[in-house]
């Protein structure tokens, strides 16, 4: 397949004013992708489906469906109408729209679990509306691949939490201490070390907090 016929189509969908939201596109099997009515007649499944000569493969099938997922996913958010007119605006300047659908294809190639394109499409959001930068998308979304769930929710938990001054128990910072020490290495948490002076001793306590980083990709996916 021609990279740029595939971009060409997924740009058009980004910045398409009519999609039908309601499209489950968890509940379609793999194999109905390219023969549903309604998802047949999408430009980026039309060009995907002429293109190969014989049949498609499970990657490309899986590929398509995440494809779909992110785009109904986008379309389901809420963005400031001002700032998508820039933005579609901006995907009709050529080495803009090349350098986002690009990038976008490579990011939804490699996401392992479909899922996923869910927090994709909330951090390219936050980028519509100028929440992080295009280098921030870039750098948090191969992150994506690598997080679960629990992840989202420590960074939410933290976030809230940990703002309002409450502390957090032993108990709760011990279920989610492997998480954590993930989201550290991705530069989403610190550590900051608080000493207790006591006669005798000195006990040590550790609380996690959100980075610049960490509030950044926080306020795309809440």
């Amino acid at each position: 397949m021609k990279i740029k016929e595939l971009q060409n189509s997924f740009a058009k969908e980004l910045i398409s004013t009519s999609y039908d939201t309601s499209i489950d596109i968890m509940e379609v099997g793999l194999d109905e992708i390219f023969t549903d009515g309604i998802l047949r007649e999408l430009p980026v499944i039309k060009t995907i489906n002429t293109a190969f000569k014989v049949g498609l493969s499970i990657n490309d099938r899986y590929f398509a469906k995440k494809l779909i997922k992110f785009i109904t996913e986008l379309k389901n958010e809420q963005i400031d109408d001002d700032k998508l007119l820039e933005f579609r605006a901006r995907m009709e300047e050529e080495p803009f729209k090349d350098k986002t659908t690009e990038r976008l294809i490579i990011i939804l190639d490699k996401l392992d679990e479909i899922n996923m394109t869910l927090y994709i499409s909330k951090l390219f959001k936050g980028f519509i509306g100028k929440k992080i930068t295009w280098d921030d998308f870039c750098n948090f979304s191969k992150y994506i691949n690598l997080m679960v769930t629990e992840d989202f929710e420590l960074l939410e938990f933290l976030g809230t939490k940990g703002n309002s001054g409450e502390n957090i128990s032993d108990s709760e910072m011990k279920q989610l201490e492997g998480n954590a020490n993930k989201l550290m290495n991705f530069n989403f948490l610190k550590v900051d070390f608080i000493v207790t002076t006591s006669v005798g001793s000195s006990p040590v306590t550790l609380i996690h907090s959100l980075t610049a980083d960490g509030f950044k990709i926080l306020s795309c996916i809440i």
